[in-house]
């Protein structure tokens, strides 16, 4: 990783510097290095850098015993065990070497106690940093539990944003065949509460920080630190939805009288009639007109019943379409508010560092536009009318009724982008113009 900063030296000028370094570079070797590798030092291998007091002191550069102090924050030392990473400096920062001391370490922050395994009363004391558990040699909680993996965890004890606050404990599983668990369920990593206990194998293990653990005498690594990396927040744009409208119903197709097949038979009947005389032949072949007569009136009655019956269904579904489209367009209007908040919401995100401000960069949509206020504007969403075709024009109005003005959207922001419009004017009484620019 590369650590961008400004090392201050004894005659209070700042150079702007870039120390690549690995997760496992403490605080202390930083230091040694900038102290062993400062331009600025005496030729006696002395380097004058101000001390915790912002205070100039002789540092000797070959002696291990050095740390950063954040100079602007009074010069605060740093614990010099601490990992880079761990002491929360980022970049940006100005530090200074300086020498060492115990007030630098401090008291114990914490003291892990054996409650249950083969090293069960144990206790050890623990500072800000990292203090591995296991069985290998160089752990600072070493155990005898052969259950234990020879490297099995990791407790991290590191400064939150707050001088006056107690550090943060976290556990942290280092890929160990047993795995850790916290309150009886197994985990990767947990931050600790008062009273958790840490199962490794058959020895489980509770932290409790001391009475002096907040503050430190002055001197902690959450001064420049963060209590986490925030991830950028994915602001949600809404892009709009197509509805398709239902189609209109086709009016009944208008069926026309068969004159001529009703005549053919009437003709053929008194043909039949003047060569027989008998009325049976007569009213026989009277029959097929009558018949088709029926048949007539019968398709014009059963067309009408059928279109009233498409049109009740059409305005069913055109009301479930309607509805989901008011539904739609109240979920826009809050989106489109949360793409735009207010300058009050800003200013609150502002003071209380909430995601808001890692919301938009200048690659995305929207950057660098200005909220004029509340409107009503065009949805995003659009509405595919269905053609008029063979339907009649009062199921075209009610259609029409049924949608009108659900193509736009109250209460979104009125934005302008300054950067394509060039400039912005306020029209208006001068008394209100003069106040809203």
């Amino acid at each position: 990783m590369k650590l961008k900063f400004a090392l201050e030296s004894s005659g209070q000028d700042r150079r702007d510097l870039v120390a690549t370094i690995d997760s496992a570079t403490t605080i202390g070797d930083l230091a040694a290095y900038l102290a062993c590798a400062d331009p600025d030092q005496s030729a006696g291998g002395v380097a004058s850098t101000p001390g915790p007091a912002g205070l100039a002191g002789a540092v000797p550069a070959g002696e291990v015993g050095y740390t950063l102090s954040l100079a602007d924050q009074n010069h605060r030392a740093i614990d010099p065990r601490l990992t880079v990473p761990e002491s929360g400096l980022r970049s940006g920062v100005a530090v200074a070497v300086t020498r060492r001391s115990e007030a630098v370490v401090g008291r114990p922050a914490a003291v892990a106690t054996i409650v249950a395994g083969p090293d069960a009363g144990r206790e050890f004391a623990l500072w800000r940093g990292t203090a591995y558990l296991g069985r290998g040699r160089g752990a600072e909680i070493r155990l005898s539990d052969s259950s234990v993996s020879r490297r099995h965890a990791k407790l991290v004890i590191a400064g939150s944003l707050e001088v006056s606050a107690a550090p943060l404990v976290e556990v942290v599983d280092l890929g160990s065949a047993n795995g850790i668990s916290v309150g009886g369920a197994e985990v990767p990593r947990a931050v600790l509460q008062a009273g958790d206990r840490v199962r490794l194998g058959d020895t489980e293990v509770e932290v409790r920080l001391t009475e002096t653990a907040s503050g430190g005498g002055g001197y902690v690594a959450g001064s420049a630190s963060v209590a986490f990396t925030r991830s950028p927040r994915l602001a949600p744009l809404f892009e709009g939805r197509t509805f398709e409208l239902p189609g209109l119903p086709e009016r009944p197709k208008p069926s026309r009288m068969p004159w001529l097949a009703m005549m053919f038979p009437a003709f053929m009947g008194m043909g039949m009639f003047a060569f027989t005389q008998s009325p049976y032949s007569l009213m026989f072949v009277l029959m097929s007109p009558m018949m088709m007569l029926g048949n007539h009136v019968e398709q014009r009655r059963g067309g009408k019943k059928d279109f009233e019956s498409q049109m009740r269904d059409f305005r069913e579904d055109v009301e479930i379409v309607a509805t989901g489209i008011r539904g739609s367009l109240e979920v826009e209007a809050e989106q489109r508010r949360r793409e735009n908040p207010s300058s009050t919401e800003c200013g609150q995100g502002a003071r209380r560092l909430t995601p808001l401000l890692w919301t938009r960069r200048g690659d995305m949509p929207g950057f660098l536009q200005l909220r004029l206020g509340l409107g009503t504007l065009p949805s995003r969403s659009s509405m595919t009318m269905p053609p008029v075709g063979r339907s009649t024009a009062q199921a075209w109005a009610e259609l029409a009724a049924a949608v009108e003005g659900l193509s736009l959207v109250t209460d979104v922001p009125v934005v302008v982008d300054p950067l394509s419009m060039g400039a912005i004017g306020v029209s208006g009484a001068r008394e209100v113009a003069l106040p809203a620019a």
